[in-house]
């Protein structure tokens, strides 16, 4: 079983540019667990709006982990569990989708909207598929064991970048 994490930043898109994004943001702030979330693409849920995937840009652009959970709620993605550090880490479900939701801000942007909705599906599926993976079995004794390794990890790592930095 594999239970669902991505890693990964939001766009270094310059000023100009995420000016091209609506600034419209819905009021709605709830995370989308990543078993809502299966239901919803197993029952056929459809492509967001453009103007749901322009706010869903523009909450993204923020560098927020709070702007992040937005711009993934209302592309229709989990949104739980996240683990987020601007510009450098953005994990969801245990996918690294980084450079993905990179990819697909950038298509928005120089509005390549077939592009971001090809980046997008393919999420949903990787998505989806750890989904129902993690649903099949998973306990808590197993979730309290990754989150531990998860933690060494990060932390191994957090030494090592000081090392380098020093």
């Amino acid at each position: 079983s594999s239970s669902c994490r991505t890693t990964g930043a939001a766009s270094t898109a310059a000023p100009a540019e995420r000016s091209r994004a609506s600034s419209v943001i819905s009021g709605s702030s709830k995370a989308t667990t990543a078993t809502e979330w299966s239901a919803g693409v197993a029952g056929g849920e459809s492509v967001p709006s453009a103007r749901d995937c322009d706010a869903a840009v523009t909450a993204m652009v923020q560098k927020t982990e709070s702007g992040m959970r937005e711009g993934l709620r209302l592309l229709g993605l989990p949104s739980n569990p996240l683990h987020f550090v601007p510009g450098t880490e953005l994990r969801l479900c245990g996918h690294d989708i980084r450079v993905s939701v990179n990819k697909m801000i950038a298509h928005w942007l120089e509005e390549e909207k077939s592009a971001f909705y090809d980046v997008l599906q393919r999420l949903r599926q990787i998505l989806q598929k750890s989904t129902q993976e993690a649903g099949a079995g998973t306990d808590m004794g197993e979730l309290m064991s990754l989150r531990a390794s998860l933690v060494a990890e990060r932390q191994a790592l957090a030494e090592k970048l000081r090392r380098l930095d020093r």
